[in-house]
C-alpha cells in the first residue's frame, strides 16, 4: 500500500482528493490543526493516521516533522496542499514572515528540506498545489535578492507571492534531483475553506459566489491525476491543470531568483 502524507487533507480540494483513492492502494497520513477534524477525516475514510500542529507556526512542524522521521519508514507521496489567501490584516509570524507566505510556501519548504532523509529513502514523488496566480504580473512578485516578504501587502499580492516561491522551488528541487518526480497541480478557483483567513465581508461574498467556482471534487482532479498516473518520460516538474499539463510561468524557472529564495528560506527554518 501506498502511503500520502498530505497537509490540508481533512477538508476541500485535499478531503476529496483522498476520498477518491483506492482505499486498497493507499494509506493516507495527515499534517493538519485540528484533532477533532482529523478524527472525522480517518473515520470518514476508514484508515490513515495524524499528526497534529499549525503550519503558521514552524517550531510546531518541526517537533511534528522530527516524530515523522522517527515513525514513518516510506512515504510514496508528499502532497502539500495546504493554504490559505491572504489575511485581510498585514501579519507576520515570530520569524518576520508574512503568514500567507509562511503558511503557504514556507511550511512545506520546511517539510521537504526535515524530511529530506526519509523522501529520498522513499523516493517520494513531491506535488504541490499551486494557483494560476503565481503567473500574475500585477501580484505575483519574483524579486528574490533582499527578502521572501513582498515590499507592499495587499492579501492576494501575498498570496500571489507565496504560489511563486512554491512554483520556484518545485523547478528548483527537480533540477537538483532529477531522479524524483514533482508535479504542480492547479484546481482552479475552486468553493472550498480557502477564504477562511479572510473577514467576514470576503467570507459572505465568497458564499454568494460559491454556485460560480469549482466543486471541491473537480478541484481534486490534478492531485488525483499526479498520484495516480504513470510518469510520461517527461522533465519534471511537471503541472496540470485538471489532467491536461499545462506550462508555467517563466520567470518561476530563473536559476539565480531560485537560489536567492532558497537561501532565504534556508537561513529562516534554521532558526527555528
Amino acid at each position: 500500500m501506498k502511503t500520502v502524507l498530505i497537509t490540508g487533507g481533512t477538508n476541500g480540494i485535499g478531503l476529496s482528493a483522498l476520498k477518491a483513492l483506492d482505499e486498497n492502494l493507499y494509506f493516507p497520513i495527515l499534517i493538519c490543526r485540528s484533532e477533532e477534524k482529523a478524527k472525522k477525516t480517518l473515520a470518514e475514510l476508514g484508515r490513515g493516521r495524524y499528526y497534529i500542529c499549525d503550519l503558521g507556526n514552524l517550531t510546531e512542524l518541526k517537533k511534528v516533522c522530527n516524530q515523522i522521521l522517527e515513525n514513518e519508514t516510506q512515504i510514496d507521496f508528499f502532497v502539500g496542499n495546504a493554504g490559505v489567501i491572504g489575511f485581510d490584516k498585514e501579519t507576520y509570524s515570530d520569524l518576520g514572515v508574512e503568514m500567507t507566505i509562511q503558511t503557504n510556501f514556507l511550511s512545506h519548504f520546511l517539510i521537504c528540506e526535515t524530511l529530506s532523509p526519509l523522501f529520498e529513502k522513499s523516493k517520494t514523488t513531491l506535488i504541490f498545489t499551486s494557483s494560476v496566480m503565481h503567473r500574475s504580473r500585477h501580484h505575483a512578485n519574483y524579486d528574490f535578492s533582499k527578502d521572501i516578504n513582498i515590499p507592499s501587502y495587499t492579501p492576494f499580492k501575498a498570496y500571489a507571492r507565496s504560489k511563486a516561491c512554491l512554483v520556484s522551488y518545485a523547478d528548483y528541487l527537480a533540477k537538483l534531483r532529477p531522479e524524483i518526480h514533482v508535479y504542480l497541480a492547479d484546481p482552479g478557483v475552486v468553493g472550498s475553506g480557502i477564504m477562511r483567513s479572510r473577514g467576514k465581508f470576503m467570507n459572505l461574498l465568497f458564499a454568494l459566489a460559491k454556485p460560480l467556482f469549482a466543486s471541491t471534487e473537480k478541484g481534486a482532479k490534478p492531485i488525483i491525476h499526479c498520484i495516480t498516473q504513470i510518469p510520461n518520460g517527461k522533465p519534471f516538474p511537471l503541472y496540470y491543470k485538471g489532467t491536461k499539463e499545462v506550462g508555467f510561468y517563466k520567470r518561476a524557472k530563473d536559476k539565480e531568483g531560485q537560489l536567492q529564495l532558497v537561501s532565504h528560506a534556508l537561513t529562516l527554518i534554521k532558526m527555528v
